[in-house]
């Protein structure tokens, strides 16, 4: 599905019986000053990746908009098993 990510679409996997929420660094790159830095280890069924921080961001889905925290991911070949946004590929 899209959702407004900070105000950027962005593709998300949505599974409401999972946590935490992960978000891929590329999405908020360009706000990265506020990032919290942490270290998370996170094992799933997709394999093991180290969150590089959270960070408190605003997500829109339709009407409904909330701050959410989530942990920040840099490995672009993770594939995460719950919730998680990456900007979309972009057409050939």
């Amino acid at each position: 599905m899209k959702v407004l990510l900070n105000g950027k679409t962005v593709a998300a996997v949505y599974n409401n019986g999972t946590r935490p929420t992960l978000v891929n660094y590329n999405v908020i790159k360009e706000i990265r000053d506020k990032i919290l830095q942490t270290k998370t280890m996170f094992t799933t069924i997709s394999g093991v990746t180290e969150s590089g921080g959270k960070i408190q961001i605003k997500l829109q889905i339709g009407e409904i908009e909330d701050i959410i925290e989530a942990h920040v991911i840099k490995n672009n070949q993770f594939q995460y098993d719950g919730c998680y946004f990456q900007i979309p590929s972009q057409p050939g």
